[in-house]
């Protein structure tokens, strides 16, 4: 069982100015420290039964922190997750002078809802993002805490627990605590067991449904290109953006749109195949032109550790022949590199009806131009379908294709997974592993005699 005390950070001088806070780091006023101190006094022994303080890492709500932590001789962490909303041009203003100023903005901002309209500021499926990742650490967890934030932050929360529209009005005062417990009960919740090294969630809110990912040992620096990569693709074409990230103590936490759809995992019709082979070259078009600094695969250099690494001798024949391959090492030196989508199986792409749609982003690096396509074949045709004719694939990429060259790079591609599995066996040994490895193996052999190996 979790349980919470939530409670709002005593007045600031910010509030006693009547000024638009946001993210603006005010201290508490004179009244207001002295407001918190009788709040504990007068609920001691409420705030006696909770084991942890949790504050956010405003100013405001700092001082009330460490007031509630001497009173009750508790340690307190800290967490931006419970930061107030951002305001964007509102932020820092007074109320007088935006009601003047800014008549619309500010009847925005007294309906206390979403803030979408307001220029810069923070949007309520992203502060709602916010709130569903700081309630994520009470996941199969037992655990009390207090927790202290502020009015919007709140109103978000306590109106997500409780399934109801998230901008329901709630009376949110500097003197007010409020109970929660079981914070997932109303939520709905729903595992997908589709990833090797994250833990992927369907959540269903009251307002929306949203998918909350966690990445075990990943870099956050590496998740905020992702981010941004995601907000430039989806100018163009439909892709799922990260509304909310953040780094916990060994993963990373992502909230994402939800997007409708269905994996398909047997046959693609001619339609399925030919639009998702438009789209990924439109893909491949937007990844071109995309400035970024990703790390280069070194194929070379790669299939000399497959070598050194791998044990089957009929996988490593495949390796040896490809390395020996002077037309295909001349090919990867005038070959351009760009980002690529390397990971573009069956279960990272989502169907709404015959229209494709592309997920999972993580780990882009740059390679040749040429090995998106091959990449797509292997993991979306080769491991579902060794006999698979490519050229249904082939007949509507815009590019003209060296073949010979593209064989290679789907073979690059198949020992990539190959190798991949086996290492996962290595400390893993799960039954799934064991059967990727062996699809991966017989789409090598077979695919390196029909490529001429």
């Amino acid at each position: 069982m979790n349980k919470i005390l939530v409670m709002r950070h005593g007045e600031s001088i910010g509030n006693a100015c009547r000024i638009i806070q946001g993210k603006s780091n005010f201290k508490l006023s004179d009244k207001g420290i002295i407001d918190v101190k009788n709040l504990v006094d007068k609920n001691i022994k409420t705030f006696k039964k909770f084991d942890n303080i949790t504050s956010s890492t405003l100013k405001r709500a700092i001082e009330t922190a460490i007031i509630v932590s001497n009173k009750l001789n508790k340690k307190v962490s800290f967490d931006p997750l419970l930061e107030e909303f951002d305001a964007g041009i509102l932020e820092g203003l007074t109320k007088q002078y935006v009601e003047k100023s800014f008549p619309v903005y500010y009847n925005v901002w007294e309906q206390k809802g979403d803030l979408d309209s307001i220029p810069g500021a923070e949007k309520g499926d992203e502060l709602q993002a916010r709130v569903l990742m700081f309630l994520e650490k009470y996941l199969n967890c037992d655990s009390s805490e207090i927790v202290i934030s502020h009015a919007g932050f709140i109103r978000s929360l306590i109106n997500t627990v409780y399934n109801r529209n998230r901008t329901t009005p709630i009376s949110i005062n500097h003197d007010n605590i409020y109970y929660l417990e079981n914070v997932w009960n109303n939520i709905g919740l729903k595992k997908f067991n589709i990833a090797k090294n994250s833990l992927v969630f369907e959540i269903s809110t009251y307002d929306k449904k949203y998918i909350m990912k966690k990445v075990m040992n990943h870099d956050i620096k590496k998740a905020e290109k992702e981010k941004k990569l995601l907000e430039y693709l989806s100018n163009s074409i439909y892709i799922p953006k990260i509304i909310g990230l953040t780094q916990r103590d060994d993963y990373i936490l992502k909230i994402m749109d939800y997007a409708v759809g269905e994996n398909i995992h047997g046959n693609l019709n001619i339609e399925k195949i030919n639009n998702t082979t438009r789209e990924l070259y439109n893909l491949k078009q937007l990844l071109k032109l995309y400035n970024d600094e990703s790390e280069k695969e070194d194929i070379i250099g790669s299939l000399k550790n497959f070598l050194c690494f791998i044990e089957d001798e009929d996988i490593k024949n495949i390796v040896i022949n490809i390395l020996m391959d002077d037309r295909f090492n001349n090919c990867l030196q005038k070959d351009n590199f760009q980002i690529v989508h390397d990971d573009l199986h069956r279960d990272n792409i989502l169907y709404q009806g015959n229209r494709p749609i592309f997920l999972d982003f993580e780990g882009l690096k740059k390679f040749p131009s040429n090995y998106q396509l091959a990449s797509y074949i292997a993991a979306n045709f080769l491991l579902y379908d060794e006999s698979f004719n490519i050229d249904l694939v082939l007949r509507n990429w815009p590019e003209k294709i060296n073949l010979t060259y593209l064989n290679k790079l789907i073979l690059f591609r198949l020992l990539k997974g190959y190798e991949y599995f086996t290492r996962r066996i290595e400390s893993e040994k799960s039954k799934d592993d064991y059967e990727f490895q062996k699809t991966y193996k017989n789409s090598l052999i077979k695919y390196a005699k029909r490529g001429g190996l």
